[in-house]
């Protein structure tokens, strides 16, 4: 003989409202959790169009490179375009970037 399997509970939908993200944000200052910090600007985009460019490097010099880029926290396009400029060539600002991927968030 077999057992049969237990019906399983039917619950009803509770059609809650979404909260929107000022709701959520307030509710979690109130009871002190931490808040997500919004960045008040968009990252600039670059100015120019951007080409695909593949170059052939050694390879000591290519895990340098992402040796640096992790631990400055920024890319190796960054890096690269930041030798170019120094080197005399015309780079933009905005199409270098920022640099760091990811900027320090405070609690408030």
């Amino acid at each position: 003989m077999s057992a049969q399997p237990k019906p399983k509970p039917e619950f009803s939908a509770l059609d809650l409202p979404k909260p929107d993200e000022k709701t959520i944000d307030s509710y979690t200052k109130e009871r002190g959790a931490p808040v997500l910090v919004r960045s008040a600007s968009p990252k600039p985009k670059p100015t120019s169009k951007l080409a695909y460019l593949r170059l052939d490097i050694p390879d000591y010099l290519a895990k340098a490179l992402r040796v640096r880029a992790a631990e400055e926290g920024c890319t190796v396009r960054y890096l690269a375009l930041k030798a170019l400029k120094a080197d005399g060539w015309e780079v933009h600002d905005d199409d270098i970037g920022e640099g760091p991927r990811r900027q320090p968030t405070t609690a408030l």
